[in-house]
């Protein structure tokens, strides 16, 4: 079965400048995805840009560019969906046929380990009612404590979940756990995504996984590790001083 890997990496960030080249130990995250996605040996790597230097940077360290995205689909407002159906399309027209499996993995992730992504495709592999696999990760937020706030009132109760809510509950331990999903890693079956060829109106509604037939797989609070801001990178750099654990992922990812 052909496996490929997504990376998707646009020039144009707007909330932090060349997101996708920033570094956290002398190498950038993409190299490090880069890197990581081409340890894992299950398939050649793809990075999806709009940037010529991104696309020169990715070929260097081994990884291949199909083509340049266009700039439509590449904005802030673009959908990661339209990125996907746009690379398979064109992936369709050079090789006459589609991969078994592309697997989104964004550089904004950068400390997902190689057995999670080896795992995850094993599994989905093993399950063929589902079409996707996407990481999730325990969660320490509290949906219980959400609130509404207006006028300076507050009103709670706003989460139930099954007939539970805020004054169900004393003790904070009694409370079930919460997973939350991970952008970490989704995996999904190629062909899933030939509905999209046709009607191109069914993107803008729709996540890039069939989330229908969907299987979960767990990954750790620091797999889960999402760059979106400035302020990610102090935190990382933070944490990469104090905590022995991140040292020993690091260490793996230099």
């Amino acid at each position: 079965m052909k496996t490929i890997f997504f990376i998707p990496a646009r020039g144009g960030s707007t909330r932090v400048k060349n997101k996708n080249l920033k570094k956290i130990d002398r190498t950038s995250i993409l190299v490090k995805k880069i890197k990581n996605c081409l340890a894992t040996k299950l398939g050649k790597v793809y990075v999806s840009t709009d940037s010529k230097k991104i696309a020169k940077i990715s070929t260097n360290n081994g990884a291949n560019i199909l083509h340049l995205r266009p700039k439509s689909l590449s904005t802030s407002k673009s959908s990661m969906l339209s990125s996907i159906i746009n690379f398979l399309e064109n992936y369709q027209k050079k090789y006459f046929s589609l991969p078994d499996f592309i697997i989104l993995a964004p550089a904004t992730n950068p400390f997902l380990e190689k057995n999670s992504i080896c795992q995850s495709i094993k599994i989905l592999k093993n399950k063929p009612l589902f079409n996707s696999i996407v990481s999730v990760h325990s969660s320490n937020d509290d949906p219980f404590q959400l609130v509404n706030f207006k006028n300076k009132k507050l009103k709670f109760n706003i989460f139930n979940y099954g007939k539970k809510n805020y004054l169900s509950f004393e003790r904070s331990q009694d409370k079930p756990t919460f997973m939350k999903l991970s952008s970490a890693l989704q995996i999904t079956k190629a062909k899933y995504f030939k509905k999209y060829f046709k009607d191109k109106k069914l993107i803008n509604r729709d996540k890039p996984f069939d989330y229908k037939k969907c299987l979960g797989y767990e990954v750790n609070s620091l797999e889960a590790v999402d760059i979106n801001i400035k302020e990610d990178f102090e935190i990382i750099k933070e944490m990469r001083g104090k905590t022995a654990i991140f040292k020993k992922i690091l260490n793996n990812y230099c």
